[in-house]
């Protein structure tokens, strides 16, 4: 099971990518549209800075935005990043089958989480198509 630290996570860089033109918004504006506690949401965002996942600008109109093109960064990147270590294999796992069924579980599981932020902002942007409807 993922953490909650990494649900806001990627929350909050789903939130970034949606941005035009590669704008910044400051913690407090993404505190408030990810729904995410503004001081867990520092923490965390330092992290993916860190990283090399967002990159931050001070001033009136700065804030945090992506580092990368939102085409290059994948779900597991900021799991990775925030997590470390997200694999079930890292710690004991048997012997023989078990240690192949538990290998091949996290192939999975960094499999599942392969997919592009442009990817998820593609989805966002089709689910928002098909509920606009007008009378």
């Amino acid at each position: 099971m993922l953490s909650v630290k990494s649900k806001y996570g990627v929350s909050a860089v789903f939130e970034l990518a949606q941005l035009a033109g590669g704008s910044s918004m400051s913690i407090k504006e993404l505190s408030d549209k990810a729904s995410i506690p503004k001081k867990y949401l520092e923490q965390i965002l330092n992290e993916l800075k860190k990283d090399g996942i967002l990159c931050s600008s001070r001033g009136a109109s700065g804030g945090y935005q992506l580092a990368k093109n939102y085409c290059e960064i994948t779900v597991y990147d900021i799991v990775k990043s925030l997590e470390h270590d997200i694999f079930l294999s890292s710690t004991y796992n048997g012997c023989g089958v078990l240690a192949d069924f538990w290998k091949e579980t996290d192939q999975q599981f960094a499999l599942l989480l392969n997919s592009s932020l442009k990817t998820l902002c593609d989805r966002q942007k089709e689910l928002s198509a098909c509920l606009q409807f007008t009378i």
